[in-house]
């Protein structure tokens, strides 16, 4: 089953969730930085990962933002983060 979302969601434990960078408007994009952070149970370790697709399967219940910088290759930089998921 897949499910399509932009917005915050609620999924179930032992879920694989797939990030994409690929709907960024900003051209020349050549370095991709992600970070995922439990808010709820901040001991948990934080995910860092980078290339374009991040696929991770979600073992912690909690609170997750989620945090992508991309660099283009002019040496711009832009950070965007959001409180995307909640793991029950």
């Amino acid at each position: 089953e897949i499910d399509i979302f932009s917005d915050w969601r609620e999924v179930n434990r032992s879920t694989h969730v797939t990030f994409c960078s690929d709907h960024s408007k900003m051209p020349g994009m050549k370095l991709i930085k992600w970070v995922i952070n439990n808010n709820t149970y901040p001991d948990k370790n934080d995910i860092y990962y980078d290339d374009i697709v991040l696929t991770y399967l979600f073992k912690y219940p909690g609170d997750y933002t989620i945090s992508l910088e991309t660099k283009d290759t002019n040496g711009n930089t832009n950070t965007t983060q959001r409180n995307i998921l909640k793991v029950k």
